[in-house]
């Protein structure tokens, strides 16, 4: 009863896992309901367990199952309000659309080389099996000026094929050596998943506790090693303590493999 022919239940067709072996993205309403219905029409729980591993196979399980954008609470994954969530009409080439969402804010824009350099990055990263080539990116441009929308793009992009974001929110951002640890810990556990972990309007300067876990966690020094199946994406504001040369940021800009500048400054981080 509700199957369909070619194994839909209720109209909808069964999603197989990515031939990749990673995780796709979350289940819609629809495909949850189609396999609520499936375990249900079993008499026993033992008869639904194939079903069931193939469910978190292909979807996830848990918050990573139900949802592609995701917070860091200090120990923990949170699920987001609504208002949270960029919306999926600014995937692909959106630097339109977030102008068209964000009027009058956003100011700044990556040249076409780094705009394709920063999607080509994601998109590595959210197809790599094993180690990848992808790199942690830090984006600069000027304050107030939603430089941080220009990331949403390509993740919202790559969250159609799997990838999940992880948001560390600016009013409770945790960033200290303990709540990092737990974040990688935590993330390296789902292998079969990719990640980018979004951190806005990073301003931290050497001698800083959140400075020192940073460059101890993505440098692997000391022995902690940040997971091969996370990246770090982060803006900075373009007069901020991580400028090139700069003694104020120490060495943390060096552990970012791509740098991105939204727009272009004089020495003064003045618009030009």
């Amino acid at each position: 009863e509700g199957r369909e022919e070619g194994g839909a239940r209720n109209g909808v067709a069964p999603r197989s896992a990515p031939p990749s072996g990673l995780c796709g993205p979350p289940a819609t309403p629809a495909e949850l309901r189609a396999a609520a219905d499936e375990l249900a029409s079993h008499w026993r729980w033992g008869e639904g367990l194939p079903e069931l591993q193939s469910y978190y196979r292909t979807f996830g399980a848990g918050l990573l199952g139900h949802h592609w954008h995701l917070a860091w609470d200090s120990d923990h994954l949170a699920e987001l309000a609504p208002a949270e969530v960029p919306s999926s009409g600014w995937s692909g080439r959106g630097e339109a659309a977030l102008r068209a969402a964000l009027p009058g804010r956003l100011t700044a824009s990556l040249d076409e080389s780094e705009s394709d350099a920063l999607e080509a990055n994601t998109a590595a990263h959210a197809s790599s099996v094993g180690r990848s080539t992808a790199q942690h990116c830090l984006v600069r441009g000027p304050a107030g000026t939603a430089t941080s929308a220009l990331l949403w793009a390509p993740l919202s992009a790559a969250a159609r094929e799997g990838l999940r974001v992880v948001k560390l929110p600016a009013s409770s951002r945790q960033v200290t050596h303990a709540s990092l640890e737990q974040l990688c810990r935590g993330l390296a556990k789902h292998r079969r998943m990719r990640f980018v972990v979004v951190l806005e309007n990073l301003q931290v300067r050497m001698g800083n506790e959140d400075h020192t876990s940073l460059v101890t966690h993505l440098s692997g020094m000391g022995g902690t090693l940040w997971p091969e199946n996370v990246l770090l994406y982060a803006t900075t504001p373009i007069t901020g303590p991580l400028l090139p040369g700069s003694t104020d940021g120490g060495v943390l800009e060096g552990c970012f493999g791509l740098v991105l500048v939204a727009g272009k400054y004089d020495e003064r981080g003045m618009s030009i």
